[in-house]
């Protein structure tokens, strides 16, 4: 069975609609469509958003698959100085799991990479791990520690990271 609203006039060929498929081929969906019968979102029975297209957040005119535009004119030394943390892209992990991490996974075509933020165990100490797919036995190949002073390669590194400066 379905159920939905219709939006257009008496010239629309093709309305735009917000359908709900109980049963069949497209059961437990909820689906958006524009006047020319193209779905833009569906929401399916395990609550996945499948959008088609570019997606905007705070972008009337999205040119990727997410496109993310805000404008914020607090200075990276007023961040840090202020107490809060609130700018920009957040991935959060709230497991206080020592070795838990948030991470940002790159892909292309079958090979990954990933960066991470991993927890140490203490507030607020972790270290940002850069990885690699390794053949799926994914390494730490970078890593910054948590004081900014430690930066080291994996065991299996090669190369030279060049001249490195911290400030302490």
């Amino acid at each position: 069975s379905r159920g939905g609203i219709l939006f257009g006039d008496a010239a629309s060929a093709s309305p735009g609609y917000i359908i709900y498929d109980h049963s069949g081929g497209n059961a437990n969906q909820m689906r958006f469509a524009t006047n020319d019968g193209t779905v833009g979102l569906t929401i399916d029975g395990s609550q996945n958003s499948i959008f088609t297209g570019n997606v905007g957040i705070g972008e009337a005119s999205p040119d990727t698959p997410l496109h993310i535009t805000y404008a914020d004119n607090t200075t990276s030394a007023a961040a840090l100085g202020a107490g809060t943390h609130n700018y920009g892209l957040k991935i959060e992990n709230t497991s206080t799991t020592n070795e838990s991490f948030a991470q940002l996974q790159l892909r292309s075509a079958t090979a990954d990479a990933y960066i991470r933020y991993i927890y140490e165990g203490a507030t607020n100490t972790g270290r940002i791990g850069f990885f690699t797919d390794n053949e799926n036995d994914p390494i730490e190949a970078f890593t910054i520690s948590n004081d900014g002073a430690k930066i080291s390669g994996s065991s299996t590194s090669t190369g030279s990271f060049g001249e490195v400066h911290t400030s302490t």
